[in-house]
């Protein structure tokens, strides 16, 4: 009997050693039994874990977006000096008037653009310049011809200044009046072109120094803002700018020439007298707060 028990007692325990058995994995933090071949996990409170490190860049919620300007983002300005405009308007009576004109008018423009001048035939100037020519045949026997003319010259400065800026600007005058006899020219054609240019020879450097005389101590430059990040499609600073700068004592005009949204810029064109403006206009509106612009 007791040969039964203990051989009984020596199964059990072989089948004890075969069929449960325990493996140590506790380097990996987790502990593993096998149960009759068939794996078991330890519960959730024996797994050892690791806290993560929290490493700024690495898994970290970034910083806010600071979505206010930068303080370098400041609005710049500077100037360039433009050459002051001249309207040349002409009028001529005939044919023969207009072709003469037309001859005058080329040599008048090259003579202003030698003298700074930029001459313009529409639009807006700061002098205008009425010339009013005639042409008629002094002499047409055979075939040398000859021919006349006249032109009266008025100079004067572009009067709608006051009434946009409220300036109060001398009302300057130049009135001349020049009589020609041109040379024998063979035919029609040759005999006008004489007295067109007798006519520029005589009132192209009377018209420049009447320009000169008449335009006074008017100067002109184009103001360009750059970095303007207050501006946008639905900003009134252009308005504005206009307003503030026409208010200034010794500003005639102000209009803008070019606005871009997108890139942030604007530009001006100012006509000012520059004996009000010692210093430089551009060092007198860097002093003004409502333009907000800088050197």
């Amino acid at each position: 009997m007791k040969k039964i028990i203990w051989g009984m007692f020596g199964v059990f325990a072989a089948l004890a050693f075969v069929g449960c058995r325990t493996i140590d994995t506790r380097a990996s933090g987790y502990q593993t039994a096998t149960e009759a071949g068939v794996a078991v996990t330890a519960p959730g409170a024996a797994v050892a874990t690791q806290q993560p490190a929290l490493v700024k860049g690495v898994g970290a919620r970034p910083d806010a977006a600071d979505l206010r300007p930068a303080q370098t983002q400041t609005a710049t300005a500077s100037a360039v000096l433009e050459q002051m405009r001249v309207l040349v308007r002409q009028s001529a009576r005939g044919q023969d008037a207009e072709q003469a004109a037309t001859l005058l008018g080329g040599g008048v423009q090259g003579a202003l653009a030698a003298a700074g001048y930029r001459v313009v035939y529409d639009g807006r100037a700061e002098i205008i310049a009425d010339l009013g020519v005639n042409c008629a045949p002094l002499n047409a026997r055979g075939t040398r011809v000859v021919y006349k003319g006249d032109a009266d010259v008025t100079v004067t400065r572009a009067p709608e200044f006051n009434a946009m800026s409220g300036q109060k600007m001398k009302d300057m005058v130049a009135r001349n009046r020049f009589d020609v006899t041109g040379a024998p020219g063979r035919g029609k054609g040759d005999a006008i072109k004489s007295v067109a240019d007798k006519m520029s020879a005589a009132v192209s450097p009377w018209l420049a120094d009447a320009c000169l005389k008449v335009g006074g101590k008017l100067e002109v430059c184009v103001v360009t803002i750059a970095n303007a990040w207050f501006l946008s499609p639905h900003s009134d600073y252009p308005t504005r700018f206009v307003q503030r700068v026409r208010a200034m004592p010794g500003v005639y005009d102000c209009t803008i020439l070019a606005t871009d949204n997108v890139n942030k810029t604007m530009q001006a064109r100012v006509v000012y007298d520059r004996d009000r403006f010692p210093d430089g206009i551009m060092n007198r509106l860097y002093t003004v707060p409502e333009l907000n612009i800088h050197r």
